[in-house]
Parts: structure tokens; sequence; C-alpha cells
């Protein structure tokens, strides 16, 4: 597949909201101009604890985020029909599960997707974890095309990209509480003392800008320790140096 130049901002958005996690709304929209599609969420499918998660949505208005997740999200017919096949990385689009006349038949349609303007679903699975499945869904009216080959191996190769930035997201938030020490990141990195401190900064949370003061250097010094950091721990982008950087504390610590 060819790659134009949308699909390669839409990475890069996808990698920026590891790190930020607002940013999944600009990735939403960018997903939602590229598949020309009215409606793009993430949503977490939670069949046995429920009710369903919808984090992050784009053309959906939050009183229906609110109706979906406290009623409609339990006679979801996409869902009640893909549950059996549903494996992480795998892309849907619904004519491979369900047929039309029974979705145009049901209550879930009828009383909410109709409403809506909605009808063809495409699924791609980010994750599957303790029963939960985080899933990018894309949403096309009834007089819209269905979703073509070329859009689903699209979709099919943006999914591993956002499961990375989930991950990476996730161990962000959830290294960002606890303290990382320098001295583990310096042994482990080979850095020196201030790409240390830096590092240990970064990898809780801290933006560059917030970094700068409390380190009191200069933006360009900044830029330097990343420079310096990307070099010894093999990354390219910070939110895998991130996520780097707090692997080699865990490894440390379990050493």
């Amino acid at each position: 597949m060819l790659l134009d130049d949308r699909v390669s901002r839409l990475v890069h958005e996808v990698y920026e909201a590891a790190e930020n996690p607002d940013a999944w709304q600009i990735v939403l929209q960018t997903v939602a101009e590229l598949f020309e599609a009215p409606m793009v969420s993430l949503l977490e499918h939670r069949p046995t604890d429920g009710p369903d998660w919808v984090p992050y949505s784009v053309g959906l208005d939050p009183a229906f985020v609110s109706s979906y997740q406290k009623h409609y999200s339990k006679c979801n017919i996409y869902l009640e029909h893909a549950l059996p096949i549903l494996r992480e990385g795998v892309v849907l689009p619904h004519q491979a599960y369900c047929e039309d006349a029974e979705i145009l038949s049901s209550e879930y349609y009828n009383d909410f997707q109709r409403r809506l303007g909605l009808f063809h679903v495409t699924a791609g699975v980010v994750s599957v974890a303790q029963g939960r499945f985080l899933m990018l869904t894309i949403n096309r009216s009834r007089y819209q095309r269905p979703f073509s080959p070329e859009e689903l191996d699209k979709l099919e190769f943006l999914v591993p990209h956002v499961q990375r930035a989930w991950r990476i997201g996730k161990r962000v938030r959830d290294g960002g509480g606890a303290a990382v020490d320098p001295a583990i990141l310096r042994k482990t990195f080979a850095l020196t003392a201030t790409e240390a401190s830096f590092a240990a900064l970064l990898a809780t949370g801290h933006s560059t800008a917030q970094i700068c003061v409390q380190l009191r250097i200069r933006i360009s010094t900044a830029r330097t320790h990343l420079r310096h950091l990307f070099q010894k721990t093999g990354t390219q982008r910070q939110p895998e140096l991130v996520a780097r950087l707090l692997k080699g504390c865990r490894a440390d610590s379990q050493v």
C-alpha cells in the first residue's frame, strides 16, 4: 500500500497522542476526514462488566455518548455479532459478520444509529485485555458507500500504530505518579548526571517546558539532551523514549 501524506501525518499524530492524551481528538478528526466518516470513536466494549466506555469520539454529541453508555451498548447488534471473532489487530467491516437486513430491523439501529444518520461500521481492534475490547470504530451513513478494500488496508496499516501509542500512553500514565531514580537511568543507559535528571523528569510525565524551568536550562539545551537520549536508548520518538526509560527502570528493579 502506497502511503499518501494524510496517512503519514495521521501516524505522526497517533504517536503525539501517546504523550498527550488530548491529542486523540485530533487523531480521530483526521481519521474522520481520511475515511469520509461522520463519526469516529475509540470505544471499549465491556461485555461482562459493562457499560461500554467511549473515552474519545468525533461527530457524537455528549448526550448520545451518555445514552449509548447507559443503554444502547447493551443492545449493540454490531458488537453482539462481532464478539466471537474479535481478536487484537483485526479489522472488520460489519458486512463480515452481520446482514444489513438484520441491522435495519434492530432496536439499536432504529432507536440509536438512525437518529445519528449512521449505518456502515468498520472497527479495528486495538487491544484485548481482561475481557475488554478497545476498538477504533469508523461509521458512515446508509447512503454512503461501504468501506472499500483499499480503505480497509489503510485501517489495517493504522491499527498497529494505534496499539503501540495506546500502550505507550498507558505506561506513561501508570508510571507518571511514581518517582524514577536518575541513578538507575544513568547506570542502565550510560547517561551523564544531567541527562539522567532530565530523563527522570521526562519519564514521570513532565513536559520539556516544565523540565527547562525545573532544571533551569534553555530549550536548546533540552533539545541537546533529547538528541543524546534518543541515541543512547535507540529510540526516535519521545513517546517511545519515555516507554524505554520506564522499561529500563522496571528491569533494573527486578534484578
